[in-house]
């Protein structure tokens, strides 16, 4: 589903906001893919990232009150789940048997419409190089090239300085370059 127009959005928002859970289920229907899609290439286990998104979702659920309708949800959106990703990553690292995973297994459950940064890569090898570079470059590349966040979007999701964000995109691009 592609996302709603702004105005549609908005009134969206503020439906749910009074209450509306029709409204609030539209929400999560438009977002629901794209979140889930983008959360799996960060934790690169469908397990964990149905977990991730559920909770990114309750979070939305718990402050849709919170989120400015004029400035719609997918920034909000994409900020949480990029921060529940990360600290479901946290948790992992204490347990290293969780990380022990088969990414053929999980790649090939990615969204298929997905389009490379540079035609001529097979999509296939670009998710391998994905899940080899640290999650905050996956995460910025994803964030910069599939969702077409601009750097400010970016740097306010991520609560990081623009120059910071430019800097990780450099060398998330270098990096991507090297393993490609």
């Amino acid at each position: 589903m592609l996302p709603p127009q702004p105005h549609i959005e908005k009134d969206l928002i503020i439906s749910a906001q009074q209450g509306d859970m029709v409204a609030f289920e539209k929400l999560v229907c438009i977002y629901e893919r794209p979140i889930f899609s983008y959360i799996l290439r960060i934790v690169n286990r469908r397990e964990d990232a149905e977990d991730v998104a559920q909770d990114a979702f309750v979070k939305f659920f718990i402050h849709i009150k919170d989120i400015k309708p004029e400035k719609g949800c997918k920034s909000w959106l994409y900020a949480t789940a990029t921060n529940t990703a990360y600290d479901c990553l946290r948790h992992k690292q204490h347990r290293p048997e969780d990380l022990i995973i088969d990414s053929d297994r999980e790649t090939k459950h990615l969204d298929p419409t997905y389009t490379t940064i540079e035609a001529d890569i097979n999509s296939q090898d670009l998710e391998r190089a994905l899940l080899q570079l640290k999650p905050i470059y996956a995460s910025i590349l994803l964030l910069f090239f599939k969702e077409g966040f601009s750097y400010e979007e970016i740097a306010v999701m991520l609560n990081l300085p623009i120059g910071t964000v430019k800097t990780h995109l450099h060398r998330a691009k270098a990096a991507l370059h090297e393993k490609l």
